[in-house]
């Protein structure tokens, strides 16, 4: 072998070693900083805790996996939205590592099962609605049982009183829209076009893709006063 690739083979098995160790296995407690240290930076929350559990023996930490990932919360402000009494969970759940310790950001390769619990108010989701963006001005939700009532004034030419009511769905697991079943503008139904408009500045009424452990939902419980998101 020549002079020129033994070098070679030294630097390339000196880059392998090298990578094989920037990507060592993660300790429980390592990886719950990490994922502090994310969500803290991407949002508002309130008495943040992370419980992360290892296989007995810490069996297959080098390979990302975790028995038990869970997050609790006090509140967690979303996309302007503040959820409370949140929880979040995975079961058997292996993690990318190498992207955990480059950018500190929860990617989930596979996992068993999952959960998630959060109680959005009315008065939250109403201050959440005062930064959409458009032509509805004083756009405010009542909830009902089972229901949704928007209000608002829409400009359909003049400054038109605006109702709509309905229901939420989520048909992704992660964005949850309201679904009219009415809508009328001072009194007259809505043509099928500008609902549509008004519909893009409501829609997604919360997104909950970027949420830690991402989590699907599969459950909303809409009550008077406030709804719940479940998974």
């Amino acid at each position: 072998m020549s002079r020129h690739c033994t070098r070679f083979s030294a630097v390339a098995l000196a880059m392998a070693l090298f990578m094989t160790s920037a990507w060592a296995a993660m300790t429980p407690d390592q990886v719950a900083a990490r994922m502090r240290s994310r969500m803290m930076h991407l949002w508002t929350i309130s008495n943040l805790r992370i419980a992360v559990s290892a296989y007995p023996g810490n069996a297959n930490l080098d390979k990302g996996a975790f028995k038990q990932i869970k997050v609790t919360a006090d509140s967690i402000t979303v996309s302007g939205v503040k959820m409370t009494q949140v929880l979040l969970q995975a079961q058997d759940v292996v993690l990318d590592i190498p992207t955990l310790q480059t950018r500190n950001d929860v990617k989930v390769i596979r996992r068993g099962a999952d959960k998630i619990y959060a109680r959005v108010s009315e008065a939250d989701l109403n201050r959440a609605l005062t930064h959409k963006k458009g032509s509805i001005e004083n756009m405010r939700v009542k909830l009902g049982q089972g229901t949704l009532v928007f209000t608002g004034k829409y400009r359909f030419g003049l400054s038109t009183s605006l109702m709509l009511q309905g229901r939420l769905e989520v048909p992704d697991g992660y964005h949850i829209n309201f679904v009219p079943t009415k809508a009328s503008v001072g009194g007259i139904p809505l043509p099928a076009t500008p609902l549509r408009t008004v519909l893009n500045r409501i829609n997604p009424l919360l997104d909950l893709k970027s949420v830690t452990l991402s989590p699907r939902i599969d459950r909303l419980i809409v009550q008077p006063g406030y709804m719940v998101v479940q998974g």
